[in-house]
């Protein structure tokens, strides 16, 4: 094997192994939209999954495009613990009030949605996958994120 085969051998190495050991942040059948960033404020994205610290406040933002107009937006959050989805209740679900978009929604635009998530200390201290949904007036995913989480 000469030196650059090996050089390139060792680069794509490196990048498979990059891509396992980081949060992989995945699509979970975004229909309307589909998202292009993600920001968890504390979160180690080096780490496989983002640390969510009990009696805090885990602040999340989404940049996405919508793909068609939406009158509303929900959001629908659930905890996915051993394949089961245990629904996370938020007190105002209506992503068109406070979270930094503005509905009706058009088709094609970028939009920045932010949310608090408060991580209560009843919690109990287990690894998780945070599936974060936002719907339309429909129920139709605009974009569905699972985020690998773990409560401490």
């Amino acid at each position: 094997m000469s030196y650059n085969q090996r050089i390139l051998l060792a680069g794509c190495l490196f990048a498979l192994i990059s891509g396992l050991c980081g949060l992989d942040v995945q699509d979970c059948g975004s229909k309307a939209g589909k998202f292009s960033k993600i920001n968890i404020v504390g979160c180690d994205t080096s780490q496989s999954a983002c640390i969510l610290h009990r009696g805090t406040n885990a602040t999340i933002s989404i940049e996405f495009v919508s793909s068609g107009s939406a009158t509303a937006v929900n959001t629908v959050i659930h905890g996915i613990i051993n394949g089961i989805p245990v629904p996370f209740p938020l007190k105002n679900p209506d992503a068109c009030s406070n979270t930094g978009i503005n509905c009706p929604l058009k088709p094609d635009t970028t939009y920045e949605y932010q949310a608090i998530l408060p991580v209560q200390k009843v919690y109990p201290k287990i690894s998780l996958k945070v599936k974060w949904e936002l719907q339309n007036q429909d129920g139709v995913d605009i974009i569905c994120l699972l985020i690998p989480a773990k409560i401490a």
